[in-house]
């Protein structure tokens, strides 16, 4: 029985796809395989040329010893228009090494994840600033399915200073954070927006509506006002999401004044018999960017958090979230009220885990 042409993927390479009978069965992965000089680059590049050319269909090459300029040279001599393509936003050509592309590979759902509680959030006018290891998933995302496709993705994450100036109005953002980037955006605000940060102006709200509603005071400086948490498809949740096992939430902290010092974010999964079995902590909220001493009343900040929870299922563990500072005499929890203004203790539970299908 003949596959219906819906379900080929047409090569569109002279003759191959009449010895595919109409094409390659869609969702096949083929390994093409040949000695030096038999044609492997050439027959690839036209098959993701012709598809994002004839087909609509956008593609990514990924190139570990041809630099894209000489790929690109090389299928101008062919008749082939990659960089056209590439202005066009219906290709992206990679160059890599093999150990990189390995580590990203090995990555597993943590890339997608990324990439779903990120890229749907952003303006279609946006700036994202990555490395390579993000951006990647990004370009995927966008050319793949689809995406946000509007989105400008640049790399590497360089002259970051430069792009914010430059940016004229446009939103931007940082898929990776390095060391000592908290200095480099000295005086520019910043926010998490799922598991991106807004940098500069606009970054900063006055209000937030998260899916689970808290309102926990700390030490009447600074509030929660409540979390999201990200199922596998990037969609907030109001309860927490053991997906792969990871817990992805976002918390939204709202400053009631000038807080006094600078305080360090704990997130803690916490067993019945008070065993932390998963923890986040970050020096400083917002991926260790953002220093509560220069929040300023009123103001509202996304602060995202990964917790490891594998094998964690049922009712018996609950999420528990700490603001701490550094005194003389060592480490001090800020003391926790309630919507009421009751005491709670040093630490409040955001929510309890539900049971998942997989148990985590």
């Amino acid at each position: 029985m003949a596959m219906p042409k819906t379900d080929l993927v047409k090569t569109g390479v002279s003759g191959l796809d009449d010895l595919f009978s109409g094409g390659i069965p869609r969702g096949n992965i083929i390994l093409l395989e040949g000695c030096i000089g038999a044609g492997k680059t050439t027959l690839g590049t036209e098959f993701v040329y012709r598809g994002a050319k004839e087909f609509g269909e956008p593609g990514v090459i990924v190139v570990f010893e041809v630099s894209p300029d000489k790929l690109a040279r090389d299928a101008a001599g062919l008749g082939w228009d990659l960089q056209e393509l590439e202005r066009s936003q219906r290709l992206k050509i990679i160059y890599t090494t093999r150990d990189v592309f390995r580590q990203e590979l090995r990555g597993g759902w943590g890339p997608r994840r990324l990439g779903l509680t990120s890229l749907p959030l952003l303006e279609p006018n946006a700036l994202v600033l990555a490395d390579w290891e993000q951006a990647t998933v990004f370009w995927y995302l966008q050319l793949v399915e689809g995406i946000n496709p509007g989105v400008e993705v640049r790399y590497p994450l360089a002259g970051l200073e430069r792009a914010v100036h430059e940016a004229s109005g446009r939103p931007v953002y940082l898929a990776a954070v390095r060391p000592g980037m908290k200095d480099a955006l000295a005086g520019q605000a910043v926010s998490g927006v799922g598991s991106v940060v807004r940098v500069g102006p606009g970054a900063v709200a006055s209000e937030a509506t998260p899916a689970l509603r808290r309102n926990l005071d700390y030490g009447h400086q600074i509030r929660l006002l409540g979390a999201d948490f990200w199922d596998e498809q990037g969609r907030r949740q109001a309860k927490p999401q053991v997906r792969n096992g990871v817990i992805g939430v976002s918390l939204y902290w709202q400053a009631l004044r000038t807080p006094e010092a600078d305080y360090s974010v704990s997130v803690r999964l916490v067993a019945e018999d008070g065993r932390v079995v998963g923890q986040s902590d970050l020096t400083h909220p917002v991926l260790r960017l953002s220093p509560t001493s220069g929040w300023r009343a009123g103001e509202v900040r996304g602060d995202y958090h990964e917790l490891p929870a594998r094998g964690v299922a049922g009712r018996a563990h609950s999420l528990d979230v700490i603001l701490y500072g550094r005194e003389a005499s060592g480490f001090r929890n800020l003391p926790v009220y309630d919507a009421g203004g009751r005491l709670v203790g040093e630490s409040a539970t955001l929510e309890v885990l539900e049971r998942t299908e997989d148990g985590g």
